[in-house]
């Protein structure tokens, strides 16, 4: 979905970074690029003149990041890093890995190229929803603890960014109880601590390709009659079609609660069991129509 904003984002002229923070290396094998660094590479170029460039955001790069920009110490960062002390600053204070993983996106999204903008949108593909609230509030959990220096510093500026106008937060489920919930959960969360929701996108949804009344056609007996055709071949398209219907039936049941949520849903349908980029520019395509 990340893949799919960015691209989309691109088709009408933008200048997207996509960035990543849990080292899958999706985003370079969806893109078809060798692995992704700490440092923005080039991951593809639109006609409208539009382009998407990613990161992969990992704790050592963002730590020593912090260190050039408040000690201008990135030589001896390098040196911690060597140590591996960078991996333990970030498994004791799990709290300033992510205020330096999101600090990262919030420096791209305030960088200057010139007199105009690095970036025209900074997509993050964030961790799943149910970790979501905790690694966009940890900014305002250190603020509360520590009282002045740097870090204080840098919480108090990422925090303002992810809290601001320039910021929404886009939720993604599935149509199943547990996503679902999931989602309405963070999605109150989120609002209790005033970030603002964007909207939700429900993937991977059954298409609803019969009309109402084709829908109660199907369940009549002599339904099968309709179609033409071997009754080897017609019985089990019709109980497909049936399977397909009850589905749809079901999702449709499971999305109601969405409604209270009272933002922006978008649904878009399953692609198959695999993602090329081809398949992801068709779901930027409906995200953006």
């Amino acid at each position: 979905m990340a893949a799919a904003i960015a691209i989309g984002l691109a088709d009408q002229g933008k200048r997207v970074l996509l960035a990543e923070t849990e080292n899958r290396q999706a985003i370079a094998a969806l893109f078809g690029r060798g692995p992704l660094g700490y440092q923005e590479k080039l991951l593809l170029r639109r006609e409208s003149g539009g382009e998407v460039h990613g990161i992969a955001i990992d704790p050592a790069g963002a730590l020593l990041d912090y260190l050039d920009m408040f000690y201008k110490l990135r030589s001896a960062g390098s040196i911690l890093e060597r140590i591996g002390a960078v991996s333990f600053i970030s498994n004791v204070a799990p709290g300033l890995r992510d205020i330096l993983l999101t600090g990262k996106a919030c420096e791209a999204v305030r960088r200057k190229s010139g007199d105009t903008w690095a970036y025209d949108v900074v997509v993050l593909d964030a961790p799943p929803t149910g970790r979501i609230t905790r690694f966009l509030n940890v900014t305002a959990e250190v603020v509360g603890i520590v009282k002045v220096g740097p870090i204080k510093q840098q919480a108090n500026w990422v925090s303002e960014v992810l809290h601001s106008d320039q910021t929404g937060i886009l939720l993604v489920t599935t149509p199943e109880e547990m996503p679902i919930r999931e989602t309405i959960e963070a999605s109150n969360q989120l609002r209790e601590m005033k970030f603002r929701l964007a909207g939700v996108i429900v993937n991977m949804v059954a298409p609803d390709q019969l009309t109402k009344e084709e829908a109660i056609s199907l369940e009549s007996p002599s339904a099968v009659d309709l179609l033409e055709g071997p009754t080897e071949l017609v019985e089990p398209l019709m109980a497909f079609a049936k399977a397909e219907q009850l589905l749809r039936a079901t999702q449709s049941d499971q999305l109601r609660p969405l409604q209270t949520l009272d933002t922006e849903m978008i649904e878009l349908p399953k692609l198959g069991n695999s993602l090329d980029l081809l398949r992801v520019t068709d779901l930027a395509k409906r995200l953006t129509s």
